[in-house]
């Protein structure tokens, strides 16, 4: 949180947003829950009264700001460009700060960051596909119910990961 004298970043551009809405049809979070909160200029709005203090950062605001992917296409929209990406990354900082990182999330930064234990992983889940997924209707679907993923559809597992798959710069075809 910040003082009126040096407003931080977060209280700028939630002052700065004119809320013309046209980052709103562009925003997939609020398209799935057409919640104003869940859109980039309630984002705005939240971060601004958490910098000024008129909010406090709980399990609500934590769930909130969490369940933006940062895709940055309503940073692309914005008439000002306002930087809502920049906005949440502070955030989610503070966040991290006082509830830390969960440990899913500390596995895959620990996996992302060791390339040749994710690349076996990747083939270790292709070999173990067929045991753990079945076939229906052109999907694959778990044999298994699981929590929180229950009948949903799943990506299909390759040998190899994509930057295996594609080692180096790709280039553009135009």
């Amino acid at each position: 949180m910040s003082n009126n004298s040096n407003p931080s970043i977060l209280e700028k551009s939630a002052m700065s947003c004119v809320k013309c809405a046209k980052c709103i049809p562009t925003c997939t979070i609020y398209s799935v829950n057409r919640d104003e909160i869940t859109s980039p200029r309630g984002y705005l709005d939240l971060m601004g009264a958490y910098s000024e203090g008129r909010l406090p950062l709980d399990e609500q605001l934590k769930d909130s700001v969490e369940s933006c992917f940062l895709c940055t296409t309503c940073v692309s929209q914005c008439p000002i460009s306002l930087p809502i990406d920049v906005v949440i990354q502070r955030a989610r900082v503070d966040i991290a700060k006082k509830y830390g990182i969960p440990f899913y999330k500390k596995v895959a930064f620990y996996f992302l960051g060791k390339r040749s234990i994710l690349n076996l992983v990747f083939s270790m889940g292709y070999y173990f596909n067929p045991c753990i997924f079945k076939t229906q209707d052109g999907f694959k679907k778990m044999r298994f119910k699981l929590p929180k993923i229950g009948d949903r559809a799943i990506m299909p597992l390759n040998a190899r990961s994509f930057l295996q798959t594609y080692n180096g710069i790709i280039k553009s075809s135009n």
